[in-house]
């Protein structure tokens, strides 16, 4: 709601709020998709894809990573790597490192196998947080 009020002081008619909502919200599950799919030299640059959001998610490298060229991680753009160019932490590598949460690869921590297992076992590790 907060956005929308922002969007009409901006000039944005709600008929375009909504497309606008629309399209950014499909271009962020695209880039969040588990593909092997970069958008070429040039296109890397101009908008996020899945192999530049992938390094942000990636184990060890991405908001995990440390040292002083790293600034805590890599690739922090939602739609436009803009930002990351912007203030030196875009990483154009063309890689495909492991994603997801250290503890499930190092110590076999299960996290649910596909989407609606993973759903479950998120409510089953919530009940006892919420009957406290």
């Amino acid at each position: 709601a907060e956005y929308m009020g922002v969007a009409q002081v901006i000039g944005v008619a709600p008929g375009q709020f909504i497309a606008i909502v629309a399209l950014t919200q499909l271009s962020e599950s695209f880039q969040h998709a588990n593909l092997r799919l970069w958008f070429g030299r040039v296109g890397e640059r101009l908008w996020v894809s899945p192999r530049f959001r992938r390094l942000h998610h990636s184990i060890g490298i991405g908001h995990e990573a440390s040292g002083r060229s790293s600034a805590r991680g890599h690739n922090f753009g939602v739609l436009l790597p803009w930002w990351d160019v912007l203030f030196g932490t875009a990483n154009f590598e063309q890689r495909y490192d492991p994603t997801g949460i250290r503890d499930q690869l190092e110590q076999s921590r299960d996290y649910g196998r596909g989407f609606w297992s993973q759903q479950w076992l998120g409510l089953k590790r919530l009940a006892p947080c919420t009957l406290r």
